[in-house]
C-alpha cells in the first residue's frame, strides 16, 4: 500500500475513535444522571471509577495505534530510503553486459561477428532462378540472413548512382538475384514464401534508406 493512501486511512481511524470516545463519555454521563439519585454514595465512586477505566482504555488504545502507524510510517520509509541506496551504489558503476542477446529470434537482433571475406559481395550475373522450394528455413535463421542481406544491399546501393538506385530498389526482380546471390554464398535455401518476404522487406529499406 502507498504512504499516500496509509495516511488518510489511518487519519480516519484516529478521528473515529476520539468520535468513540466522546460518544461513550456523553452516554456515560447521561445514565450517571439518570441513575444518581437512586444510587448511594458508594455506587456512584464505583461507577465514576468504572468510567474512569473505560476512558482511560479508549485514549490509551487510540494513542497506542497513532503510536503503532508513526512507527510503521517511519520504519517503511527508512526501508525504502535504504533499498534506493543500496540500489544506487549496486549500479553506480556497473557496465551493463546483457549475456543472452535473442540472436535472431526477432528481426535486427542477430549477433555481429567476423564474416569471411567477400561473403557480403553481391553478384548479379546470370539469370534469375525461379525458386520452387516449399520448405522454410527455421525463422531464427532466415532473420539473421535479412539482417545480413540489409547490410550487403546497403553497401551495393551506395555504389550506385542516385538513377540506377531509384530503379533498381523498386525492381523486384532485381532484389531476388541480389538475395539469392547471397542465400548460394551463405548456404541459406530459402522457401519461396520467405524468398517473398524478403523481396518486400529488402525493398522497403532500400526506399527507407534512400529517403534519408
Amino acid at each position: 500500500m502507498k504512504i499516500s493512501k496509509i495516511f488518510p486511512f489511518f487519519f480516519l481511524l484516529y478521528v473515529i475513535e476520539i468520535l468513540l470516545i466522546v460518544y461513550a463519555s456523553e452516554n456515560l454521563y447521561s445514565i450517571e444522571n439518570d441513575l444518581e439519585p437512586l444510587k448511594n454514595i458508594d455506587e456512584t465512586l464505583a461507577e465514576r471509577k468504572k468510567k474512569k477505566k473505560i476512558y482511560y482504555s479508549l485514549i490509551s488504545s487510540s494513542i497506542f495505534v497513532f503510536a503503532a502507524v508513526a512507527l510503521g510510517i517511519g520504519f517503511y520509509i527508512n526501508q525504502k530510503e535504504e533499498n534506493s541506496f543500496k540500489k544506487y551504489t549496486q549500479f553506480k558503476n556497473r557496465k551493463f553486459n546483457f549475456e543472452n542477446p535473442r540472436d535472431g529470434q526477432v528481426p535486427s537482433t542477430s549477433r555481429e561477428y567476423v564474416e569471411p571475406k567477400g561473403i557480403n559481395k553481391v553478384d548479379i550475373k546470370g539469370p534469375l532462378v525461379e525458386n520452387t522450394n516449399e520448405n522454410d528455413v527455421p525463422l531464427k535463421k532466415f532473420n539473421i540472413f535479412l539482417d545480413n542481406a540489409r547490410i550487403a544491399l546497403k553497401y551495393h546501393f551506395n555504389n550506385l548512382s542516385l538513377t540506377q538506385q531509384e530503379y533498381y530498389m523498386n525492381d523486384p526482380d532485381y532484389i531476388r538475384k541480389v538475395l539469392q546471390s547471397l542465400g548460394d554464398k551463405r548456404n541459406v535455401h530459402l522457401s519461396r514464401n520467405q524468398e517473398d518476404m524478403a523481396v518486400l522487406n529488402m525493398r522497403d529499406f532500400l526506399n527507407k534508406h534512400h529517403n534519408d
